[in-house]
């Protein structure tokens, strides 16, 4: 059996991945993480043979996994990544594979059939070679980290909310209210949802032009026969899906089951 650990901070991803090795008698899964530090915790716990790895994770990143596991030469990685084909291009070694989201059926066999033919056991020397490649390409398409907090300014005073803690952004007037998990309070930001839906990608995803939300609250997509469609995060709110986000919300569950 081929012990495995499937590493992501969205659960929609690991249920994914979860769900499509059920398939595959030879893995086993052994652990699953939501963050970095956790993926290094469980790695020195069980040893696994295989490690799915998403890039960007909160606490430690998937590059800062790989830096500190840069002595480990029998571990064979599955990058999960948002990026597009063209950059994964800049990276793609055969002592690695990679998975692109939304995750697809036929990449996903083939990724499995190189982890069983042992094509892509990773040693020192290739670890260093593929997190240099990453950092080059995170640094030539701009693409920014998940900001680990969110800063209001209010009346002289700024507050910073941790981006953790926040379940969905809800449109009112010329600001944003922000909506904490396991709170009634709410804060207000003066931007513009286009530029926080930026900002937060790939993590939250806009439904509405009055609601983004954190993909990994989502409990539920409610449909009915008349084609409205509604999302019920995991505290019981229910927020209305409008046409013009359908698209990828679809496309996002479809991939997550």
């Amino acid at each position: 059996m081929i012990q495995t650990i499937i590493a992501d901070d969205e659960s929609f991803a690991r249920e994914n991945i979860r769900l499509r090795l059920l398939e595959h008698d030879k893995f086993n899964i052994i652990a699953e993480c939501s963050t970095g530090s956790e993926t290094l915790d469980k790695i020195n716990e069980h040893q696994p043979d295989l490690l799915f790895l998403d890039i960007r994770m909160p606490e430690l990143t998937g590059l800062e996994v790989l830096y500190k596991l840069d002595e480990i030469s029998d571990l064979q990685v599955i990058f999960i990544t948002a990026y597009d084909e063209y950059a994964i291009k800049a990276f793609e070694l055969n002592a690695v594979d990679y998975l692109l989201k939304p995750i697809d059926s036929t990449r996903f066999h083939e990724a499995l059939q190189r982890v069983q033919k042992n094509l892509n056991a990773v040693d020192s020397k290739q670890l260093g070679k593929i997190v240099r490649a990453i950092d080059s390409i995170q640094e030539t398409t701009g693409r920014q980290k998940l900001p680990s907090r969110i800063k209001i300014k209010n009346k002289g005073r700024i507050r910073f909310i941790p981006t953790d803690e926040i379940i969905y952004l809800e449109a009112a007037g010329d600001y944003v209210e922000l909506h904490i998990k396991g709170s009634d309070k709410s804060y207000l930001k003066r931007e513009t949802m286009k530029q926080m839906v930026k900002e937060l990608s790939p993590a939250f995803i806009r439904i509405h032009r009055s609601y983004i939300i954190k993909k990994d609250e989502i409990l539920e997509l409610k449909t009915s026969n008349n084609d409205k469609w509604s999302v019920i995060l995991h505290d019981g709110t229910e927020l209305k899906v409008s046409g013009g986000y359908k698209a990828e919300l679809q496309q996002m569950s479809k991939t997550a089951f």
